[in-house]
């Protein structure tokens, strides 16, 4: 894994290594394979990544009339026109693999600022999501490849009237790669979702593709707030649903909506919520769906009556949620320390001395519990919820 801290090798060092020759000399030499090895070398000087990412490579392998060259998908060529077409695609992939991966290993700003005009799209997107530079990402703000523009989007460094631009983009995923970003305002965000939302108050369940992308990415921004959040549920979208679900702005009313969802992945959600309130933890501590209810087990809000509730519940992994959750009072914490479950009576012995409570030495051994049919999501005999919910044993 490229590592930027790395230091590098002096150029000279590098020039010695190869017997003197220059870095054209030496690239020209190498087979293309081994070019990207250099490119992947964190001791590669940056001048040669430099002359990498600026460099063709078709030289290094000249056309050989009497070889077939398959095409991208490995299928032989028809005829001699189309051995030379798939050659000559052959040298795009190998030069555009070279140069990107240098690109994305340490090239700097003087290599990104040539290749920002390069005539494939492909090297174009890789400056895009590595330079730092701002007037680069400027220019290619206004390229013509929209993953080029969603490339700049994606980048930290984008300055922000860049990303302004970008929110306006014609094409919707742009608009939604650069509603991702953490750098973004609520006012900015909200007025996204409205202008995206607009056709549906023209006409009823208008709801397009491109509406949903920039729905999804509004709805997953941490900057989105309670109300740009409820207009996002307007849209019927499973996965909106569920960032709306954990999202921490979210208000309580669309938490305990969202708590009667018919998706069991959205509910999990809700119940994780630190946010949400004791009554909707109250109402998910009933649902059939394991993952849900060991998420009420654990969460911070739920009420020790809740917890008490819970305990009676046969699932292991809900009682263990439960044992290490602080909310749990003595008597439940009590209880569980008879369990036939050894991580449950260990977590609740734990529990109980927190609360400096003596622990029983011999706890009854009661019969196991017959399994549910519906053990949920995640549900092993490995599940640690000391782990899960970040908690200390």
């Amino acid at each position: 894994m490229y590592n930027p801290l790395q230091a590098r090798d002096p150029l000279g060092k590098w020039v010695k290594e190869h017997g003197g020759a220059s870095i054209e000399d030496v690239v020209a030499k190498t087979s293309t394979v081994d070019l990207e090895n250099m490119a992947l070398d964190d001791r590669t000087p940056t001048a040669v990544l430099n002359n990498l990412a600026t460099t063709e490579y078709g030289f290094n392998h000249p056309f050989d009339k009497d070889r077939t060259y398959p095409n991208a998908n490995g299928e032989p060529p028809k005829d001699k026109r189309e051995n030379r077409y798939n050659y000559e695609q052959q040298l795009v992939r190998y030069d555009t693999k070279v140069r990107c991966t240098a690109i994305e290993h340490g090239a700097d700003d003087t290599a990104l600022s040539i290749c920002r005009f390069d005539d494939n799209p492909q090297i174009r997107n890789a400056v895009a999501r590595n330079t730092e530079d701002a007037h680069t990402l400027d220019v290619l703000s206004s390229d013509e490849s929209w993953k080029v523009r969603g490339a700049v989007a994606g980048n930290p460094h984008t300055p922000k009237n860049v990303t302004e631009r970008l929110l306006n983009d014609n094409e919707a995923i742009v608009r939604a790669e650069t509603l991702k970003r953490s750098d973004l305002n609520s006012e900015q965000i909200r007025k996204a979702v409205n202008d995206a939302m607009e056709p549906t108050s023209h006409k009823a369940g208008a709801v397009t593709d491109d509406m949903t992308k920039i729905i999804r990415a509004a709805s997953g921004n941490w900057q989105a707030d309670a109300d740009t959040l409820h207009e996002c549920l307007r849209v019927d979208d499973y996965e909106t649903q569920r960032n709306v679900a954990e999202h921490e702005h979210t208000s309580q009313k669309d938490l305990h909506r969202l708590a009667s969802s018919e998706d069991n992945a959205v509910r999990e959600q809700v119940a994780f919520n630190p946010h949400a309130s004791t009554a909707t933890l109250s109402f998910l501590a009933y649902d059939d769906w394991t993952q849900t209810r060991v998420n009420v087990a654990g969460n911070p809000n739920t009420t020790p009556d809740t917890l008490e509730y819970m305990s009676n519940q046969w699932s292991p992994h809900v009682k263990r949620a439960i044992a290490v959750n602080s909310n749990a009072s003595v008597d439940t914490l009590k209880k569980l320390s008879h369990d036939s479950d050894k991580t449950v009576r260990r977590l609740a012995y734990s529990g109980l001395k927190q609360k400096g409570e003596k622990p029983i030495d011999k706890p009854s051994k009661p019969a196991k519990p017959v399994e549910d049919d519906n053990p949920g999501k995640y549900m092993s005999a490995d599940f640690d919820p000391v782990e899960f919910f970040g908690l200390e044993d």
